[in-house]
């Protein structure tokens, strides 16, 4: 499952959830919804991204977050990621393949971590 929604009420970070198993319709699907919410302002935005519940990624994923990371939005200031150690570890293997997987996203441990780094930015 995966879910996207504010993760303030000022709209200035958007929120990505995935849990469990999901398929590459629902990451289409919430893709898209968050490039409108990214068009939707004209102030810059921080993505977090918690993928520490989620199901292994598919391959064929890697592929297009890395060319969607690559042609990010310009509003999108930061990208934080919350992963597990284990998803670091395969994060550090794919990146030699896709690096702007790296290079352009910041991965902390917590939510809280997460917030902290975002709002040390505004």
């Amino acid at each position: 499952m995966i879910t996207t929604d504010w993760g303030n009420y000022e709209e200035t970070i958007i929120v990505m959830r995935i849990e469990g198993h999901w398929q590459t319709v629902d990451f289409d699907i919430h893709l898209a919804y968050l490039q409108q919410m990214v068009k939707s302002k004209s102030h810059p935005l921080c993505l977090m991204f918690d993928a520490r519940l989620a199901a292994p990624v598919p391959a064929a994923i890697v592929k297009r977050i890395n060319a969607q990371l690559t042609d990010k939005q310009s509003q999108l200031e930061r990208i934080v990621a919350i992963i597990t150690e284990q998803q670091k570890h395969t994060l550090a293997l794919i990146s030699n393949f896709y690096p702007a997987l790296v290079t352009e996203v910041v991965v902390v441990d917590t939510v809280d971590d997460a917030y902290q780094l975002i709002l040390a930015i505004a």
